[in-house]
């Protein structure tokens, strides 16, 4: 994930760019099991459930600065403070926010500066 985001820090076109984060937000759009939804008791269900909700956050950080369509992603946290969404709209379409907290304090629009 770490690579994809430097390739794309890196990328000499536009269209490289968004080219990783699609990637990155097709990651993102892959079944997901909220917590609410694990099996009662199943220990491996949770351990795993939390590795993979540990690499969504960090997708989720590493592609803050740089997408802009999140339409379809399960949301069960994340931090997008300090974000500055410029250049365009930023879309939620069809996301799912489930009862955790996905904070956008700090986040900015240069509009709004």
């Amino acid at each position: 994930m770490y690579a994809l985001a430097g390739l794309a820090d890196d990328a000499p076109t536009r269209d490289l760019r968004q080219t990783c984060i699609d990637v990155l937000c097709a990651y993102l759009r892959l079944p997901y099991t909220a917590e609410l939804d694990l099996p009662s008791g199943d220990a491996d269900a949770r351990h795993l459930y939390l590795f993979l909700r540990e690499v969504r956050h960090t997708v989720i950080r590493l592609i803050r600065d740089h997408l802009r369509v999140f339409g379809g992603v399960v949301f069960d946290g994340g931090r997008f403070g300090g974000a500055m969404f410029s250049g365009g709209t930023v879309r939620f379409g069809r996301a799912v926010f489930s009862r955790r907290t996905v904070s956008f304090d700090g986040a900015v629009s240069p509009a709004a500066r």
